[in-house]
């Protein structure tokens, strides 16, 4: 049976974890990755695997589990979730499955109401950073012409062939394979009728 002294040090550590994961997900999970690529880089680690360790504690020492088949249960949900991170490469799903399990015995009022003054604290440091700093800038770009350029790039100067003929253009005067919305230009929502 779980102390009631325990508790609060329950409630505390699921908050903290779920605050963690916020920051990761609002805060480097951004365009500072591009800015600060080895600090950003640290930081999710950091991140990960301080909110990994608090829901770990929970789980396993904190929470009062009512049955001898319910611990075994988590661990082998948790095994199940680490062995799809592991080869799936989205750690999320792990971390969901602990977020999922660390809940038993929470207050989960108190701790929505730690979740939303993090995601809105959360949300107004990255607009400032937005808006005041160069560490987190807004990229515009057009996905078509992203899309397009990322399908038509030539894969590097090796590869390239010297004398190499441009593509004939189509009857639209474009040339074929890409699409009239690329790039922006020349692009009308509505469909031209012939």
């Amino acid at each position: 049976m779980l102390l009631s002294q325990y508790k609060p040090l329950a409630q505390k550590a699921y908050c903290a974890a779920i605050v963690l994961l916020l920051i990761l997900s609002e805060v480097f999970s951004s365009n500072i990755q591009a800015a600060l690529p080895t600090f950003s880089s640290l930081a999710r680690l950091t991140l990960t695997g301080g909110a990994v360790a608090l829901l770990g504690v929970k789980i396993f020492l904190l929470t009062d589990y009512e049955a001898r088949w319910q611990p075994i249960l988590a661990v082998l949900v948790l095994a199940y979730t680490a062995f799809a991170t592991w080869y799936g490469d989205d750690v999320w799903f792990f971390l969901a499955a602990l977020v999922g399990l660390g809940a038993k015995d929470i207050d989960i009022k108190a701790a929505l109401r730690v979740y939303l003054a993090a995601a809105v604290a959360g949300l107004l440091v990255v607009q400032l950073l937005h808006f005041a700093t160069p560490l987190m800038p807004y990229k515009w770009w057009n996905a078509p012409c992203t899309a397009w350029s990322a399908r038509h790039r030539p894969a590097g100067r090796h590869t390239e062939r010297k004398n190499q003929r441009p593509p004939r253009s189509s009857a639209s005067g474009r040339r074929p394979g890409r699409s009239a919305a690329s790039c922006g230009r020349g692009w009308n929502p509505r469909p031209s009728t012939p």
